[in-house]
């Protein structure tokens, strides 16, 4: 579901992003938008048009679990993580590895 299309649904502070972020005129703007709604978990797609589409809330899906219970990422603190990928240096969130 496109919650772009459902936006009376949004919670507040992402409707308020939304209403802030002004005119959608090119790529750069869409990347904004996406960068300030990615903080709160929730990504879409854009196309050549540079108009937005897909909102979605980002969930973890089986395979990502999967991934992660694996053995492939480490809790070190409280919503903090390191990956393999990265030879373990680099710190995520939990909502930075759903974009990993």
């Amino acid at each position: 579901m496109d919650l772009f299309e459902h936006y009376e649904t949004l919670p507040l502070p992402i409707q308020n992003i939304i209403n802030n972020q002004g005119g959608i005129e090119d790529y750069d703007d869409c990347r904004e938008l996406l960068a300030k709604l990615e903080v709160f978990g929730y990504t879409f797609e854009y196309g050549l048009d540079a108009v937005p589409y897909n909102l979605r809330k980002v969930e973890f899906t089986d395979d990502m679990l999967e991934w992660i219970n694996d053995g492939n990422v480490i809790k070190i603190a409280d919503d903090v993580y390191i990956e393999q990928t990265t030879q373990w240096k680099k710190e995520f969130t939990k909502k930075e590895l759903i974009y990993f």
